[in-house]
């Protein structure tokens, strides 16, 4: 019996020991935008920010890194179209704009029509 086979999207990216002062950028593509995007981010100290599709969605999202934190960001997609193909692109930059450590790239489409991703974001102390 032979099944489809199955598209595995990463759905989890973990930065660790970024320096004071880097950056989060997020950006989030698709056309048509049949999707909408949202983004909770928590911050260890309880601070609690929302990110809307019309923020998030064709759009850059800037989250400048402080340290000591710990930042942790649930990021939901909600597909209302088939035809929709959602390009998700996450990445910290240092202070001096290198690159720490890898991308968070993939692209989303669906089924399912509900998919999530998380990110983390440790801070070096």
């Amino acid at each position: 019996m032979a099944t489809a086979a199955a598209t595995t999207v990463p759905s989890v990216q973990r930065w660790i020991l970024v320096p004071d002062g880097s950056t989060l950028t997020i950006k989030a593509t698709a056309d048509p935008p049949n999707v909408r995007v949202t983004i909770v981010m928590l911050k260890d100290n309880g601070e609690v920010t929302n990110f809307s599709s019309a923020q998030v969605l064709n759009q850059t999202v800037t989250v400048p890194i402080r340290s000591p934190r710990l930042y942790t960001l649930a990021v939901r997609m909600e597909f209302a179209g088939a035809a929709t193909t959602l390009h998700f692109d996450a990445r910290v930059t240092r202070p001096d704009g290198t690159l720490h450590g890898s991308p968070f790239r993939f692209d989303a489409t669906r089924p399912p029509s509900v998919q999530h991703a998380q990110m983390s974001v440790f801070t070096a102390v």
